[in-house]
This record gives C-alpha cells, structure tokens and sequence, in this order.
C-alpha cells in the first residue's frame, strides 16, 4: 500500500478549492504536479496521506468541491 494518495481534478481552480477545504478540517496536503504514472495530462493534483484518503472524500463532497478520483500511486510518483 502506498504511503500518499493523489486527488485528482479536472481544473487548478477545484484543487486550490479542495485545498482549502481540506486544510479547514485539518487534513494535511500538499498541491503537487500530477505524477506521469497516474495521468498523461498536465495540472495539479493533491497528495494527501492514504490514511486521509476516506475522510478527505468526505469533506469534499460535503463541500461541493468536484474531484475526479482518489488513487494511491507507486511510491516513487511523488519522488
């Protein structure tokens, strides 16, 4: 099991939405470039802790903030 998990978006614009919304229920996260084993596409994406990952969907979509998908990539992604 990976130790992050990446949230992925359509846009920036919903993951500096999530970002707040998720530093506001104490989750921690960082905004970082979607890994290329993930995605062929350019933007950014969240990297959370796995262990956020449930409760982090949650806060999302309790707040309305649209998010495509919650993975765990390899390890190294985030490298």
């Amino acid at each position: 099991m990976s130790r992050y998990s990446a949230i992925l978006f359509r846009s920036s614009n919903h993951s500096f939405r999530a970002a707040r919304h998720l530093k506001e229920a104490g989750i921690g996260r960082i905004l970082v470039p979607v890994p290329r084993s993930v995605s062929a596409e350019c933007g950014y994406c969240l990297r959370i802790l796995s262990g956020d990952a449930e409760r982090a969907h949650k806060v999302l979509a309790n707040a309305g903030v649209e998010f495509m998908n919650i993975v765990e990539p390899e390890e190294r992604a985030f490298a």
